[in-house]
């Protein structure tokens, strides 16, 4: 969940956003348009922490994160347009390399002698038949 709370954001005498506020659900997706200088990039600054309002502000659940690809001045030198935005997700993909270690070490734990032999004692006391694997689903 994102919450964009009563911004508004002005510069000089021109305000751009007055008390905007909006809710981004989980699983909803968004888009934004307008013509040039209404503020599409400001606001997406704002809500990525680039930036900050005059006023209001940006509610973020603790699981939301948001990536912010300029429209300007990427570098992408040896890599596609693609591959760029893709490293927004570095952080994501950080994260599955961690799980799957975790999984790995867990499966192996799991497929131990000790705990086939548990397993096997387990299913003989309580009458379950053939002897049972237990994993975390």
């Amino acid at each position: 969940m994102l919450a964009v709370d009563k911004v508004s954001i002005e510069y000089g005498a021109r305000s751009l956003f007055q008390d905007l506020s909006f809710t981004v659900r989980a699983k909803e997706r968004w888009s934004l348009a307008g013509p040039n200088g209404a503020g599409k990039s400001t606001l997406m600054k704002i809500i990525a922490e680039l930036e900050y309002p005059d006023t209001g502000g940006i509610i973020k659940a603790k699981q939301t994160t948001v990536g912010y690809l300029p429209q300007e001045g990427v570098q992408h030198e040896g890599t596609t347009i693609f591959e760029e935005a893709a490293k927004a997700f570095d952080d994501v993909k950080q994260l599955q390399k961690q799980l799957a270690e975790v999984e790995k070490k867990w499966n192996r734990a799991n497929h131990s002698p000790r705990n086939t032999a548990i397993s096997l004692k387990y299913s003989a006391t309580c009458n379950c038949g053939s002897s049972t694997t237990m994993s975390a689903g």
